[in-house]
């Protein structure tokens, strides 16, 4: 990816995150719990440089 394909990606993202509706905090807070909740596996993704990663998150929690 050259820098300026990195700039057009960054710019597409911000100019749809300009024109999305926000969500308050704690209606935020309020759904991720309920997802957490409801959801015992999610994926987390990372990268750095030329490297991504993907990992399957089980959760363990009985009371959050």
């Amino acid at each position: 990816m050259t820098h300026e394909d990195y700039e057009r990606a960054a710019n597409h993202w911000k100019i749809k995150d300009a024109s999305d509706e926000k969500m308050d905090r704690a209606t935020l807070l309020k759904e991720i719990e309920q997802y957490i909740k409801s959801n015992n596996i999610c994926a987390l993704a990372t990268g750095a440089d030329e490297s991504d990663k993907s990992s399957t998150v089980q959760n363990r929690i009985s009371e959050f």
